[in-house]
């Protein structure tokens, strides 16, 4: 029998036993590390839950006047009504509970593998996910800068030019000697000289924000 999720054994577990008119109470632990506790009486005394919950300190089977408590990595069983007054059937209830618990103890190892495997998976995909969208937003984020970047290159080229050529025509409108009209025009470039060190920088900028959006497109 196959079994997806732990809450599918309690009450295969419990009815195998009851077959055989046992008595019991279980105790099953999910993947979250939280214990589930069912019992053939629909009801769970205060006693079964304490020896339950501290069965991880005693033997894999414990037995003690007409209970039994065996105890797996994963399952723990309390037997009530173990039949001492008949030896032999006495020793095969052992041996048959042993082997369900030890069947159910399998599956629940199964069980708890593989919804350690989904989380795991589920995680990665949440992951890989924040990370696309993250790269999506940086990607756009250079872009726009790029554009930016470029827009102010056309502008300061445009104003340069501009300038330039409104000083040329109006140079007999100033009264300026030639030798004030060199120095002028000497200033406007130099000025023109720095603004292009600065575009230059841009430039440099500009290149890394490519090898980015290159590494970007590699990931």
């Amino acid at each position: 029998m196959n079994f997806v999720e732990i809450k599918e054994l309690h009450p295969y577990v419990l009815r195998c036993l009851t077959k055989f008119g046992l008595e019991a109470t279980i105790k099953i632990n999910s993947y979250s590390n939280k214990s589930i506790i069912k019992s053939t009486s629909n009801h769970v005394s205060i006693m079964e839950k304490s020896v339950l919950e501290k069965a991880n300190k005693q033997d894999k089977q414990f037995h003690f006047n007409h209970r039994s408590l065996f105890h797996y990595n994963n399952i723990t069983v309390l037997v009530n009504n173990m039949p001492v007054n008949n030896d032999d059937f006495y020793q095969r209830i052992i041996e048959l509970v042993d082997m369900i618990n030890k069947g159910a103890n399998a599956a629940s190892d199964a069980i708890l593998k593989n919804e350690k495997l989904l989380e795991m998976t589920e995680i990665t995909h949440n992951q890989n996910t924040r990370l696309e969208q993250l790269i999506s937003t940086i990607d756009n984020t250079l872009d726009i800068l790029e554009l930016e970047q470029q827009k102010r290159v056309n502008e300061k080229s445009k104003v340069m030019s501009e300038l330039i050529e409104s000083m040329h025509k109006n140079f007999h409108h100033l009264g300026l000697t030639e030798q004030q009209e060199e120095q002028l025009m000497q200033l406007i470039i130099n000025t023109d000289a720095k603004m292009q060190t600065i575009l230059d920088k841009n430039e440099e900028t500009e290149q890394r924000i490519e090898m980015v959006k290159v590494l970007i497109n590699i990931s």
